[in-house]
């Protein structure tokens, strides 16, 4: 497969020198074929299943709006929420006008956090779980013993340390207590658990906590949720148990001795990797199909519903489907960069001051822009990204 080199005009951009920092530059690279649209994309999200992340901007984005906070203070930025802690207060603003949406007093003590699409509040002697979007209320209970909150679109999950209590959103009421660790995985009620002399996974019924089937747990496997089936790390080998009884149903040795991942790829494939090598299991084949050898998997994507994983080995990206390994499926060199987020549609790329877009699938160059400074988080949101340094927060959009 042909390699898609990045045009010369990033180098340009790269030394075009530092902005002004009240006057940041927007300029759009020159680059061979920009798209007028993305290709539609989604990556896969352990807890949520497929997901689409915030679309990325086609044209250059500019700044749009920026705001201070006090010194001392925390925010959050998740997708399109912007969450900020201090002075006692919590508050939430508009992403793509800065505007404050909604303030509530916080909790003494507060640490805050966000967590699908809820604030979660520590405080010094209460939990506090808040609706991103609105602020309305959902869970005031005493911190004692809370460890993380996970939820889906009915429950909360309180993890207890040895137990987990389910509290229905609507009632706000706790319905359940059950032994272990359960959270959302896949969109089912699944967690660890130790009892009867061993370690086990186990899926509970959402609407009791009662479980429904058990398989073995070993200390460092790692599990995800396919259309066919609960897929489990072993050793040297997966294994794959129905969703609906806990039966294995399949399984496929692989030539890793230590932990190693495992990710859905599309409806009869899923990836394994570790530190050196990345494999697709096929459930129709016994044997593994090598990926790339030292390289680091990103991720898996869905690009206008086809497969890919991305991959990097240096400065060499690679986007592969099920068909190619490394050495024949569309890869880029890029500039020497850190990837910072995924976008819809692209990846964005930085490269000390400057800030790039990678397309999907064809990992070119769509634009880039000079940011303020070199220093700062950049996270995705609708049409654009936040760049945060310190309790400045800066938007650009396109």
């Amino acid at each position: 497969m042909k390699r898609s080199w990045w045009p010369v005009a990033l180098a340009a951009l790269v030394l075009s020198g530092c902005a002004a920092r009240d006057t940041p530059s927007t300029t759009a690279t020159t680059t061979a074929g920009p798209v007028n649209a993305y290709s539609a994309t989604e990556v896969w999200d352990a807890s949520a299943g497929w997901k689409a992340p915030p679309a990325a901007p086609v044209a250059v984005p500019k700044e749009k709006w920026r705001t201070t906070f006090p010194q001392g203070g925390k925010t959050e930025i998740s997708e399109h929420l912007i969450i900020s802690l201090d002075a006692g207060a919590v508050r939430r603003l508009h992403s793509e006008t800065g505007a404050q949406v909604w303030q509530v007093p916080a909790p003494q003590g507060a640490r805050l956090s966000i967590h699908k699409g809820l604030a979660v509040l520590k405080g010094a002697t209460e939990l506090v779980v808040l609706n991103g979007n609105n602020a309305e209320e959902l869970l005031r209970v005493p911190i004692a013993g809370v460890e993380s909150v996970d939820a889906d679109e009915k429950l909360l999950l309180i993890n207890l340390g040895t137990q987990t209590a389910a509290v229905d959103r609507a009632t706000r009421k706790e319905i359940w207590r059950v032994p272990g660790a359960i959270s959302v995985l896949g969109g089912r009620l699944i967690g660890t658990r130790t009892e009867d002399g061993g370690a086990w996974w186990v899926q509970v019924d959402p609407a009791t906590g009662a479980e429904n089937w058990r398989v073995p747990y070993n200390s460092g496997s790692e599990a995800t949720v396919l259309s066919w089936g609960f897929a489990v790390t072993a050793l040297e080998k997966v294994n794959v148990y129905s969703l609906d009884t806990g039966a294995k149903t399949w399984e496929s040795k692989v030539a890793m001795r230590g932990k190693f991942k495992i990710l859905p790829f599309d409806e009869n494939t899923l990836l394994v990797h570790d530190t050196s090598a990345a494999y697709l299991l096929d459930r129709g084949k016994r044997s593994p199909k090598l990926v790339g050898t030292g390289v680091t998997v990103v991720g898996v994507f869905r690009v206008d519903k086809s497969a890919r994983v991305l991959t990097t080995r240096g400065r060499e990206v690679y986007l592969c489907d099920a068909t190619h390994t490394d050495s024949d499926c569309p890869n880029a060199t890029v500039p020497s960069a850190a990837a910072v987020t995924e976008a819809g549609g692209a990846r964005y790329l930085r490269s000390g001051q400057n800030l790039f877009a990678m397309r999907l699938p064809d990992l070119g160059a769509q634009w880039g822009l000079t940011l303020p400074h070199t220093r700062g988080e950049v996270l995705a949101i609708p049409k654009g990204f936040l760049l945060r340094e310190g309790n400045e927060v800066v938007a650009y959009q396109g």
